[in-house]
């Protein structure tokens, strides 16, 4: 740190974790993603290429004949696998914090993060199973594909276990800038800036690198992502503020798969601000606050995803609630 309110800081480690005792030994069971059986024909309107053709026929599957599978779920299972080693890590982070000593209360702060994880311990989606057999033509990957004759050839279930797979590389850069200062009138104000920057994220998946920024393929990996709040408190008790979440735009491709040319379309970017407003008393039994609030004031709907398992959306990145109005009382002792 210097004396200009200028510091700079920086990691380099190495790391492994141990596969846990789920990971070893939980038993098995049924999930059931969202993913098209990539040899349906529906009918014969759609032809399908000469590799998943092949791979298709070399499982039973009557191509010629236009199978028509409705299911948009398979079922996948999932469970430990006793075999798992260790999956290895370096991680290497870098960052610089500048304080100015002319502007009291602020500071900026960008930091860059790159992680490199190897023989990570995960089930592959099961859309990169399907791909890597349809698409790629791998036989190992076809063979964690089984299909019931019964039932004219369908998908039974896909096999899933946890496995040493691959790896996964990803790196970014965070920008913040924090101005936090009292005013003896106004009161105490804190504004702060979180802007994220994804320069990559990809999976080795043992046959190829796939890269998944901007995509989405194993989840909402946008270039940019973005909050801002804005805190304000006056000694008479009196607060409030408001926090604006952003989420930048991706492309969502079919069958969950945007690395293997597949059609696409562009997810837009979403939005969404919070209000509150506190008062709060002082008394011989400690701080009362109420407090009320407006959660996602101008109700912005969720992204469609089509591709989406809860509600053609991504449940772990969208506020589902829509427009939300509450009242609290706290007592603080």
């Amino acid at each position: 740190r210097t004396v200009n309110g200028v510091a700079l800081r920086g990691t380099y480690s190495t790391a492994f974790r141990a596969p846990s005792i789920p990971d070893l030994y939980q038993g098995t069971a049924d999930a059931f993603p969202t993913n098209l059986d990539p040899c349906n024909t529906v009918g014969g309107t759609v032809a399908l290429s000469q590799t998943a053709m092949a791979k298709c026929m070399a499982q039973g599957v009557p191509v010629g004949s236009g199978p028509t599978y409705a299911d948009k779920q398979q079922r996948t299972v999932v469970g430990g696998n006793p075999g798992l080693k260790a999956e290895t890590a370096k991680v290497f982070t870098a960052g610089i914090v500048v304080e100015p000593p002319q502007v009291k209360g602020l500071a900026l702060t960008a930091d860059y993060w790159n992680i490199h994880i190897t023989d990570a311990i995960q089930a592959l989606p099961a859309s990169i199973i399907l791909s890597n057999c349809y698409v790629q033509g791998l036989d190992p990957y076809c063979a964690q594909i089984h299909r019931n004759p019964a039932l004219n050839y369908k998908i039974d279930f896909i096999n899933d276990t946890t496995q040493n797979v691959g790896g996964t590389m990803t790196s970014g850069l965070d920008l913040a800038a924090v101005f936090d200062r009292a005013f003896p009138a106004a009161g105490r104000f804190r504004e702060t800036l979180e802007t994220q920057y994804l320069f990559k994220y990809n999976v080795d998946n043992t046959v190829q690198v796939l890269h998944y920024r901007g995509n989405y393929d194993l989840g909402v990996f946008p270039k940019w992502k973005a909050n801002f709040i804005e805190q304000w408190s006056h000694p008479s008790g009196i607060g409030g503020g408001f926090n604006v979440q952003y989420i930048g735009s991706f492309e969502e491709c079919a069958n969950k798969d945007c690395n293997h040319d597949q059609p696409s379309r562009p997810v837009s970017a979403w939005a969404k601000l919070d209000l509150y407003g506190s008062y709060t008393m002082k008394s011989r039994a400690g701080r009362t606050q109420i407090a009320v609030g407006v959660n996602n004031v101008m109700n912005s709907n969720p992204a469609v995803i089509y591709a989406g398992f809860a509600g053609t959306s991504d449940s772990s990145t969208y506020d589902y609630m829509g427009r939300f109005v509450y009242m609290r009382l706290a007592q603080m002792f």
